[in-house]
């Protein structure tokens, strides 16, 4: 019986490609693959690895950016807007963990495929938008060819 064995690898390239994807189609969706590619970073041990690139100055300045901001929440009168920008800059503090690891396992060729990814999002997005402005300007005779009725 052969043994399962997890590919990490296999999981950052899928994790990446659907953010890719979903990056205009929905940005809400995005943060989900985030915290999933986050957890697989987490998951896949090679601590000895990652720790080496977290003694790393340039980890040091993303880490300072983000900082920054959380003590700028101390003297924030807007707390709610305050936690949702931190929420908003979380990948300046997730993505330097993680994109060591994804540098030495995304090729060029997968790099292609991501981008292509993104691009099909981007038509799915324009197609929809599209679609929606022709059939409210032929049901309801308003103009939503325009930036604010345009996306929804």
């Amino acid at each position: 019986m052969k043994a399962f064995k997890l590919d990490f690898s296999s999981y950052y390239y899928y994790l990446i490609l659907a953010m890719a994807f979903f990056l205009p189609v929905d940005i809400y969706i995005v943060p989900f693959f985030i915290i999933l590619i986050f957890v697989n970073w987490i998951v896949e041990g090679k601590y000895s690895e990652k720790l080496k690139f977290l003694k790393s100055k340039y980890l040091l300045l993303f880490i300072s950016y983000y900082l920054l901001y959380l003590i700028g929440i101390l003297w924030t009168s807007n707390q709610t807007s305050g936690w949702f920008d931190l929420e908003v800059k979380l990948p300046f503090l997730v993505f330097p963990l993680v994109a060591f690891r994804i540098g030495k396992i995304i090729d060029s060729d997968k790099l292609t495929k991501v981008l292509l990814a993104f691009v099909s999002g981007c038509m799915v997005t324009t197609i929809a938008c599209l679609s929606r402005a022709t059939y409210m300007w032929f049901s309801a005779s308003e103009n939503y060819f325009y930036y604010a009725k345009l996306s929804f």
